[in-house]
C-alpha cells in the first residue's frame, strides 16, 4: 500500500471516529431526563423518607447516563440534585441520610457542574448540627474529585481554619485531588497545609503535662489529620515523606525548586 493510500485509510478512520464520538452527544434535550427528574422531585417530597429507595434508584438510573446527556440536560440534572441535597423540604434523621449520600457521589462525579451545588449544601443550616458532621466530611471529599480548581482555595481554608477535626481531616485530604494543578497553585496548598500541619504537631508537644486538655485536644486533632493530610501532601509534591517534621524539612530546602523533575530524596 502506497504512502498516499495509507494517509487517506488513516483519514477516513479517523474521521468516522471523530463521527462516532461527536454522534454519542444528543443533538437536543432528552424527555427521559426530564420526566426521571421531575419523578425524582415527587419521590423526595414523600414525607418521612418513605419513597427514598425509589429516589435513589431514579438518581443512580441518571448518574450512569450523565456522560452522554445533552448539555441542558446535566445542567438540570446537578441542580435538581442540589435542590435535594440542601432544599428545606426534602429533611431527613441522620439515620435516614443514604438519599443525600447518594447524592453527594453523584454531584462528585459529575465535575464543575457538581461542585457548587455540594459547596453550597456543606454551608446550608440544614446540616449544620453535629449529627451531620460526617455528611459534610462526605462532601467536602466528593467536592475535592470534580476537580474544580474554583474550590481549592475553599478546602484550603476548611483545612486550616474548621474548627471540627473530622472536616480539617476531610477537607485537607480532598486536596489530593489536585496534583495534576499547575506547580505554583500545589505549593501555595503544601506551604500553607506544612505549616498548619507543623503547627498542631508543636502545640501537642509543648513540655507541660501530657495530660494536660488542651495538650490532649491537639494531639487528637494531629491523629485525625495525619493520614489525609500525609496522603495529599505526597501527591501533590510527588515526594513519599510523612509527618510535619518531614514536611517541614523538605520545604525549606524543595520549595524554590522544581518538584515536577526528579528530586535528591529528602531526609525521611
Amino acid at each position: 500500500m502506497s504512502h498516499i493510500a495509507r494517509f487517506l485509510t488513516l483519514a477516513v478512520l479517523l474521521g468516522g471516529f471523530c463521527a462516532a464520538a461527536a454522534a454519542q452527544v444528543p443533538a437536543k434535550p432528552d424527555p427521559e431526563v426530564k420526566a426521571k427528574l421531575a419523578e425524582l422531585k415527587k419521590l423526595v417530597k414523600v414525607r418521612k423518607g418513605a419513597k427514598d429507595s425509589e429516589a435513589i434508584t431514579v438518581v443512580s438510573d441518571l448518574e450512569v447516563k450523565f456522560d452522554k446527556m445533552h448539555p441542558k440536560d446535566q445542567k438540570d440534572y446537578a441542580k435538581a440534585l442540589g435542590l435535594v441535597l440542601s432544599g428545606s423540604r426534602t429533611k431527613r434523621k441522620p439515620e435516614q441520610s443514604q438519599i443525600f449520600r447518594t447524592i453527594i457521589l453523584a454531584l462528585g462525579r459529575a465535575g464543575k457542574l457538581g461542585s457548587p451545588q455540594l459547596a453550597k449544601a456543606f454551608g446550608s443550616k440544614k446540616f449544620k448540627d453535629k449529627d451531620w458532621i460526617n455528611l459534610r466530611g462526605q462532601m467536602l471529599d466528593h467536592l475535592g474529585r470534580t476537580k474544580d480548581s474554583k474550590y481549592i482555595k475553599f478546602l484550603l481554608d476548611e483545612a486550616l481554619k474548621n474548627i471540627s477535626d473530622t472536616l480539617m481531616a476531610k477537607a485537607g485530604g480532598a486536596l489530593k485531588n489536585y496534583d495534576g494543578e499547575k506547580l505554583s497553585v500545589r505549593k501555595d496548598v503544601c506551604k500553607n497545609l506544612i505549616k498548619k500541619f507543623a503547627q498542631i504537631h508543636d502545640n501537642g508537644n509543648v513540655n507541660i503535662d501530657s495530660g494536660d486538655a488542651t495538650v490532649k485536644m491537639w494531639k487528637n486533632k494531629e491523629r485525625a489529620v495525619s493520614e489525609p493530610w500525609n496522603a495529599a501532601l505526597q501527591k501533590l509534591t510527588k515526594q513519599h515523606l510523612r509527618g510535619p517534621d518531614n514536611w517541614t524539612r523538605f520545604w525549606n530546602k524543595s520549595k524554590s525548586k522544581n518538584w515536577d523533575k526528579p528530586l535528591k530524596k529528602s531526609r525521611r
